[in-house]
């Protein structure tokens, strides 16, 4: 979204990696548009839900057998704009020869619903539903090859009205996490479908969208932190969203991905909050090490790590992994798909989010 281009918006910060814009949308708000990638579940919880379904079945007949072509028509019912046949032909195939990649490679891969990120108003995010699979197929794929990009760009002005029409963006929280002894989190992720292996903070990733027209924002930070870490809501205390990030969209303008970057104080400890992590954490899966910094050495962390040769490593002697004490964290810079938008060891918007820490 080129919407904190810096003409249009001379408040933002541009990092090398991505965008930070100072606005803290108190509410995400579902609406109702037609002008998007199968418009009748656009809104429609229900229908969303069916479509994730049809696109579940997609994935798995395409894993199963290597010469399956999805059929338009079992898509039909979802909304096709007049003339968008051969697009969404197109997004399906490249959405099931993505799901054959990730099943090789051995990555989590799916079509569960999600926000899609339709731009800023004065109530908060607008969004309307769509799903994690049609992300890489459309985003995701966009990033990484400019003539894909440009069709679907092209493709959107003509028949939606509107460049990123096809694109799905799914709206994400990144949290960083203060703990009552002064300890901050930083977490490296596991072999994940997005960004594996690179640092991040703790708590971040996608939101399972909910029937509600509208959702607090601070409602979905907790949900986040609750989900990635066990951290119980009775702990988490001035929940705050302190900048809207976009990646930088692997080089290519229109294809940037959007964050909610915020923050929380847990009122517990470092020890306690990995006791947590491990009794109750739902996605701990996600998480590969989780590890531990004085705040006073946040400052450090991020000179140290905020830039990167691709496939390099470094070491953090002053990051302790929780659960194994005598080791240290090292990170490493990745250089392969979606991950080579980022000159750092870091997920672009996490170092963002760590870069906006005021609690």
């Amino acid at each position: 979204m080129e919407i904190y281009s810096e003409e249009n918006r001379p408040d933002a910060i541009v990092y090398p990696d991505a965008t930070s814009l100072p606005i803290r949308p108190g509410q995400l708000i579902r609406v109702k548009r037609t002008d998007v990638l199968f418009p009748e579940a656009a809104s429609d919880f229900e229908a969303t839900n069916e479509l994730r379904d049809v696109l579940e079945g997609m994935r798995l007949r395409g894993i199963n057998d290597r010469g399956f072509v999805p059929d338009i028509n079992e898509v039909n019912r979802f909304g096709i704009i007049q003339g968008a046949g051969p697009v969404v032909n197109e997004i399906l195939r490249r959405y099931v020869e993505i799901a054959r990649t990730m099943y090789d490679d051995g990555r989590q891969f799916g079509a569960r619903p999600e926000y899609n990120f339709q731009g800023f108003s004065q109530e908060g995010v607008n969004a309307t539903y769509s799903h994690y699979g049609l992300y890489h197929a459309t985003s995701v794929q966009a990033s990484k090859n400019r003539q894909y990009r440009d069709y679907l760009m092209n493709q959107g002005q003509g028949l939606l009205g509107s460049r990123h029409g096809f694109f799905v963006n799914p709206i994400s929280t990144s949290v960083g996490i203060v703990c009552s002894d002064g300890v901050l989190f930083v977490s490296r992720s596991n072999d994940v479908a997005d960004y594996p292996n690179m640092l991040h903070t703790p708590a971040a990733g996608h939101h399972r969208p909910v029937a509600d027209e509208t959702v607090s924002v601070r409602e979905l930070i907790n949900q986040q932190v609750v989900t990635e870490t066990g951290i119980s809501e009775e702990n988490i205390s001035n929940p705050r969203l302190n900048c809207v990030a976009f990646a930088c969209g692997n080089r290519f303008p229109g294809t940037e991905k959007v964050e909610l970057a915020g923050s929380i104080k847990v009122n517990a400890t470092a020890a306690e909050v990995y006791d947590m992590l491990i009794k109750h954490a739902s996605h701990k899966w996600e998480t590969h090490r989780l590890c531990q910094v004085d705040k006073e050495d946040l400052p450090r962390l991020i000179s140290d790590t905020e830039n990167a040769t691709s496939g390099s490593t470094i070491a953090l002697p002053y990051a302790t992994i929780l659960g194994h004490p005598e080791e240290n964290l090292s990170a490493r810079a990745c250089d392969d798909g979606a991950t080579s938008n980022s000159g750092s060891y870091w997920v672009p918007v996490g170092l963002v989010a760590m870069r906006n820490m005021t609690v």
